[in-house]
């Protein structure tokens, strides 16, 4: 068996170790900025920075707090016995204040603002009353409008004289005679009577 490939090579093992944990290592155990601050204000969130830190590793800090690094034991004498010794040296951040906002109901309450006017006059950018009226004509009855505004369009007739009859008519009218009889019409409603005389 060949033992000349490169996973044999004991320094780029090393190597490859290295490189594999430094990403994990860098999660958790992120490089800090130098200019770190603790606010104060409940208001600012603290972005995994600004409390005490713990100068060990985190899976240390995470070991002990879960008990990982003690054995198990029912025996009352190789049980953990605490100590006063602190676990690591802690890193305290400097306060900021700079960042604050004013919480005015603590400052200012209500129940102490009685009686007291507030001057809130600000100048509007445009005049509210150039836009009062509007400048276009709406909600108007369009029937009646056209009513009030109708103008008949009457025609200028032609000269009919020149269809009449002349003025010297010489042709004598015809003598109408209306049919009279003394019967009874055909169509009618009858009674029993005129019926039998048919």
């Amino acid at each position: 068996m060949s033992f000349t490939r490169l996973p044999y090579d004991t320094c780029s093992y090393v190597y490859d170790m290295n490189q594999s944990m430094k990403v994990g290592d860098y999660n958790l155990n992120t490089p800090l900025q130098e200019d770190q601050f603790f606010y104060p204000n409940p208001s600012v969130p603290l972005n995994k920075y600004g409390a005490s830190l713990c100068d060990k590793d985190v899976i240390d800090v995470d070991s002990e707090l879960m008990g990982l690094n003690v054995k198990q034991t029912k025996c009352p004498s190789k049980k953990f016995k605490p100590s006063n010794k602190p676990f690591c040296n802690l890193v305290h951040m400097k306060e900021n204040d700079e960042i604050s906002s004013e919480e005015t109901r603590l400052s200012n309450p209500p129940c102490t603002l009685r009686g007291t006017g507030w001057n809130r006059w600000e100048w509007l950018c445009e005049n509210p009353q150039d836009k009062a009226i509007q400048p276009f004509e709406t909600n108007i009855n369009n029937r009646l409008v056209v009513k009030d505004n109708h103008r008949p369009c009457i025609p200028n007739p032609m000269n009919n004289t020149l269809a009449l009859p002349p003025e010297n008519n010489s042709y004598p009218l015809p003598d109408w005679k209306t049919y009279q009889d003394a019967s009874f019409p055909i169509i009618h409603w009858r009674c029993c009577g005129e019926i039998e005389k048919l």
